[in-house]
């Protein structure tokens, strides 16, 4: 039955998978003093449910696959590849299926590989194809942020006889326009055409990427479709200024629309649905990316910190603390009231959870702006994660 077993030396053991969610582990089954046998497998595995794994312990197993001429395959039902003439097992026919290559189709994939090699341009250090490496070195720039202009006078003949001077103006290739706009939004005053640039040149440098298939099924329930989401956004190794496409389960739309009733959908959500801040930096870049809505309502603090901003230079308002509690806890520091027992208890409790002083008639006013502060920007800001 496993013909690579049967020269398995130095001992082995048993191994039992658990876990779920893509976090499976392997857990190791102890033997009996005996060894194994089955009352021992079927207590460890809740009645043989599940898969066990056999781990030799001096040795690693050869995992290739037979080939079709194996001995162990005399036994079983064969049936021959109509592309490369093989006979396979059955078992493994479909497998085959999917991986056979002719001798066309390698000399097809050596065209195609010799067609997607790349070279590093001498002038820029910018890797690109062969076929337009030549052109590219005839128009790079380097660093250089100047449009590439080329003057050439030359006669031509007008129809009355008189030769006229002409001048023409070459346009900037294609790789000098890109290299004058990673410029271009760095230096732009204004913000909301600086943040446009700052997309555009993203995007081009990813639209060669492997596209992002985003699907959403219209049938199902809120709580359905946000988990989803979640777990579309809960991805890592993502590069999210990739080329998007987008598909609604359950309608015949097409299109641009598609694309962009999916983060009108993903800020909705973020805004006034779910909350998880491990995907919420992905929700909002990824829409500013591709040109989806904003996210409105952010504090102003945060936003200046999230930018590089000095927490210490945040312009905080009572209004940015999240937490209702907190906030009123806050607010009994604003204005010159002389504070209850138990309104002052709640201050100290908080000032001290927060490692500050108590209040006092001194501290009164820097113990409210530090409180603030923590709530708002030092406590928020640090559960942010992009």
């Amino acid at each position: 039955m496993y013909p690579k077993f049967q020269e398995i030396k130095g001992g082995w053991l048993l191994y039992k998978s658990s876990g779920g969610w893509g976090s499976r582990k392997l857990t190791l089954i102890p033997p009996d003093e005996s060894g194994y046998n089955a009352k021992n497998l079927k207590t460890a595995t809740n009645g043989f449910k599940g898969v066990l794994y056999i781990a030799p312990l001096q040795i690693e197993l050869d995992t290739t696959a037979l080939p079709p001429e194996s001995e162990s395959f005399n036994e079983m039902p064969k049936e021959k590849c109509q592309r490369c003439g093989v006979s396979y097992p059955l078992l493994i026919l479909t497998t085959h299926i999917n991986t056979c290559v002719t001798s066309e189709d390698a000399d097809q994939t050596s065209d195609e590989a010799e067609q997607t090699k790349q070279a590093t341009c001498p002038i820029c250090q910018k890797e690109m194809y062969l076929d337009v490496i030549e052109i590219h070195t005839s128009f790079c720039m380097g660093d250089s942020i100047q449009p590439l202009e080329l003057n050439m006078s030359m006669e031509e003949p007008s129809t009355s006889g008189v030769y006229v001077p002409l001048t023409y103006t070459a346009e900037p290739s294609n790789a000098a326009k890109a290299t004058s706009m990673s410029h271009d939004w760095k230096i732009e005053p204004d913000k909301n055409k600086a943040a446009s640039l700052y997309t555009k040149e993203i995007i081009r440098q990813h639209e060669t990427g492997k596209s992002l298939l985003m699907t959403m099924d219209v049938r199902m329930d809120k709580e359905d479709q946000d988990r989803e989401l979640v777990a579309f956004y809960k991805q890592n190794g993502i590069e999210w200024a990739c080329p998007v496409k987008c598909k609604l389960q359950g309608d015949a739309a097409i299109g641009e629309g598609v694309t962009r009733h999916f983060f009108s959908t993903v800020i909705q959500r973020l805004q006034h649905g779910f909350n998880f801040n491990m995907v919420a930096g992905r929700m909002i870049g990824h829409a500013f990316l591709h040109g989806g809505p904003r996210l409105a309502g952010v504090s102003q603090a945060i936003v200046h910190v999230l930018l590089g901003g000095s927490a210490e230079t945040a312009t905080v308002q009572i209004e940015d603390c999240p937490d209702h509690d907190i906030r009123e806890t806050i607010k009994l520091l604003d204005g010159e009231a002389e504070l209850s027992s138990e309104e002052y208890q709640a201050v100290l409790d908080l000032s001290l959870a927060w490692d500050l002083p108590g209040p006092t008639k001194e501290n009164r006013k820097w113990l409210f702006e530090r409180l603030l502060s923590h709530a708002v920007v030092f406590f928020y800001c640090l559960s942010f994660k992009f």
